[in-house]
């Protein structure tokens, strides 16, 4: 004979029952409802061991397939849109209202990974609350399952500002202390011109009088880098050289002189017409390619029509990760033409973009009060771009040599861009302006019905 614990309680609207337990007959009619709050509260702690149970071993199904990286990237990226329905659910369901931080702290009080961890909350305002968490069951679990740390070992130190947004470094020349290397995300861009300008010597003279040593010298000095910050990604930007750098270099040069360098004999335009650096530069990457490598990203500068890019293409005879500068309005409105063709990078050279856009000269005292890196139709531009790279899951990353406003970091991401990259002196303080920024936009779609 089966027993079945329970306390029944007369109802207006019938018999409800007080279930402690499920033991006994099957009742097609059963409900939660039926259970008293002792075996729901139970229930609820199952339910959220479950829960948790179940990113763990998703969790190690994609690293088993696709590396630890990949899984780490995708559970951030899965707990990052979970958490958004999730708090709007909690609030809903258990009549939360109110737009402070101490609102924030009763959904999170709520939800099912919590209740699995030690941990305490001090509330000091109604704006300001810190969150401790002193163990985690289900960390320690995967620890044990992978035997080791499911923290990578370049993760940023507890204390710093850690963001979804990377945050990526502006390199002139390719030195890079170890430090900084771990700080940041990898190399947003590599500039190619002081690098091949070293001792004032001219990249083509010295393409075309002794190519194997410039191809020694870029070998060399990329692959010292890459090989410190792998498998962050390096992105080398090929010379973009103006013709009036190139006039003060040593080395005979047919480099005319220019009314407008800025929109002159540049970049890839010059790389087509004289190929004699660029195939140094190709030479060197393969090379570093053959020794495993494949963190470097050759970005391709002032390129504007598609015939350019399928030219270079034609000079590369190795599979190349290539992204393009995008410098110039032609080349943003042209971005989906560049994906279909074959780019996995796409950088957005917001200063030069910014000029070209507004006609503006920022150098000029005359005029440069009417440059601007927020004006809507360069805004506009770099929606544009993000857009049709979303589409084909290709990075965009924007980079500026001058420190980047609040105001712009926050108009960037809620752009979408994921990726930004600036020189050393801004590395710190632009990740903690980025960590704010994302903080503030997740605390608004919180809020948000």
């Amino acid at each position: 004979m089966c027993f079945r614990r329970e306390t029944w309680f007369a109802n207006p609207g019938g018999v409800m029952k007080n279930l402690e337990d499920y033991n006994g007959q099957f009742m097609p009619d059963l409900r939660l409802s039926d259970f008293s709050p002792d075996a729901l509260a139970g229930m609820a702690g199952l339910y959220s061991k479950l829960y948790i149970a179940l990113d763990g071993f998703w969790y190690l199904t994609v690293k088993g397939r696709a590396g630890n990286e990949e899984a780490l990237a995708s559970d951030i990226q899965i707990w990052d849109k979970l958490s958004k329905y999730e708090m709007f659910n909690i609030t809903e369901q258990m009549n939360i209202r109110g737009n402070d931080v101490s609102a924030l702290m009763k959904a999170v009080q709520l939800v099912p990974w919590l209740q699995r961890m030690q941990y305490n909350i001090e509330l000091k305002n109604p704006n300001h609350a810190i969150l401790t968490v002193t163990a985690c069951p289900t960390l320690n679990a995967l620890e044990k399952e992978t035997q080791g740390s499911l923290v990578p070992e370049n993760h940023p130190a507890l204390g710093e500002s850690i963001t979804a947004t990377e945050v990526k470094l502006n390199l002139a020349l390719p030195e890079l202390d170890e430090n900084t290397a771990k700080l940041c995300d990898g190399i947003g861009i590599l500039k190619a011109e002081r690098l091949l300008t070293s001792e004032g010597r001219n990249p083509f003279a010295m393409a075309k009088s002794n190519p194997e040593e410039l191809v020694q010298l870029i070998s060399s000095k990329i692959g010292g880098l890459a090989k410190l910050l792998y498998p962050k990604p390096l992105c080398y930007r090929s010379l973009d050289l103006s013709t009036d750098e190139a006039r003060d270099l040593k080395g005979e040069d047919e480099t005319p002189r220019e009314p407008n360098p800025l929109l002159g004999w540049k970049g890839m335009r010059r790389s087509l017409d004289q190929p004699w650096v660029f195939r140094c530069e190709i030479e060197a990457l393969k090379n570093l390619n053959q020794e495993g490598l494949n963190n470097i990203i050759l970005l391709l500068p002032f390129i504007s029509t598609l015939q350019e890019f399928k030219a270079v293409k034609s000079l590369i005879g190795f599979p190349m990760k290539l992204g393009i500068v995008i410098d110039t309005p032609s080349s943003a409105l042209s971005i989906g033409d560049f994906c279909r063709e074959g780019i996995i990078h796409a950088s957005i050279n917001l200063g030069n973009l910014a000029q070209l856009t507004l006609g503006v000269d920022r150098e000029n005292p005359e005029i440069s009060r009417l440059y601007s890196e927020t004006d809507p139709a360069v805004l506009r531009l770099v929606r544009h771009v993000v857009s049709e790279c979303k589409k084909r899951n290709i990075e965009v990353s924007v980079f500026s040599d001058a420190n980047l406003s609040s105001e712009l970091i926050e108009k960037l991401i809620g752009l979408g861009i994921r990726s930004i990259s600036v020189d050393k002196a801004f590395l710190e303080g632009i990740k903690a302006d980025i960590a704010k920024t994302e903080k503030k936009l997740l605390l608004e779609k919180l809020r948000s019905p």
